[in-house]
Formats: C-alpha cells, sequence, structure tokens
C-alpha cells in the first residue's frame, strides 16, 4: 500500500527535467555597450545560435569603470556557449568565464585554449589593447572557434 502510494505521488508531481531557455533580442544591449564601451564591440555571425542572455554592465573582476558585455547563446543541440568582452582583469575574466579553466599558454591577441573539466567548460581567450574576448561553452572545440572566428565589429553588422 506505502509502495503504491508512492507510486501514485511520484506520478502525479513528475515534471521533466530539461531546461528551458527562449531566445532574446540583444540589440538593445550591443546598442549600448556600442555608445558607451572604451572598446570595440563584437557580435557573433555564427548561423544556428540562439541568443539567451545579454548584458552590458559593470565589470566586477576590474577596476572602477569596467565594464563587460556579456552574450549568450544555445545551439541547435541545446549546448550553451557565451561571449564576454571586458576591460577587466584578463585573467580574472577568463577564470570566470571559463570556470577556471587550465590554459595552453598565456593570453595574447591569438587565442588561447582554455579547458575546465568540473563542469566541462572550454574556452577561448584573446587578450588586445586591454580588452578581454572569452568565447566559452560546453560545444567541441570546432563549432567554438567557428563562433570565435565569426565574431565581427557591431558597427559593421548593424
Amino acid at each position: 500500500v506505502v509502495l503504491g502510494v508512492v507510486a501514485f505521488l511520484l506520478g502525479v508531481t513528475w515534471r521533466p527535467h530539461q531546461q528551458v531557455t527562449y531566445p532574446v533580442d540583444y540589440s538593445g544591449a550591443v546598442a549600448q555597450a556600442s555608445k558607451d564601451a572604451p572598446f570595440e564591440v563584437l557580435v557573433p555571425q555564427a548561423p544556428g545560435f540562439a541568443p539567451t542572455v545579454a548584458r552590458f554592465e559593470a565589470e566586477s573582476y576590474g577596476p572602477p569603470g569596467a565594464v563587460r558585455l556579456y552574450l549568450g547563446f544555445t545551439d541547435a543541440q541545446g549546448r550553451f556557449a557565451l561571449v564576454w568582452q571586458s576591460n577587466g582583469r584578463a585573467a580574472a575574466v577568463a577564470g570566470a568565464a571559463g570556470n577556471d579553466g587550465v590554459c595552453d599558454g598565456r593570453f595574447s591577441s591569438e587565442w588561447t585554449r582554455c579547458l575546465s573539466d568540473r563542469p566541462l567548460t572550454r574556452s577561448l581567450v584573446r587578450v588586445a589593447d586591454g580588452v578581454t574576448t572569452v568565447v566559452a561553452g560546453t560545444l567541441e572545440w570546432e563549432s567554438l572557434q567557428a563562433l570565435a572566428d565569426s565574431l565581427r565589429p557591431a558597427s559593421e553588422v548593424q
């Protein structure tokens, strides 16, 4: 009888455990960043990614006045990716965006690969002219690199 009651309660209260994300329009955050950020704002042009998060805000990993543009995406398989641009401290920004992954080299104007296995996060980090750009997520390296390679100045896209 007890097992029957438990089975009934589980059947009545069971819900799927999938995360639902809804697309957002990130043009407002990009426009604000393009106007106020002291760096050239980049936006990805890779097909197949739906924007789910867009924020232009103060950077918590930098000196007062540092800012970041954070754009989050999902692909058709539900994998997550982000593009984070900041004039904050490079190591702190890369660590936060990439879940403190281990990097295969020093940050430079070329993409540096970083990997964290808990939770699995692959990230590409580029530092040039005081601006850190991180492209990170649960994508394979090839897809992550394609997203990074698709970054274009917002002024050319709009």
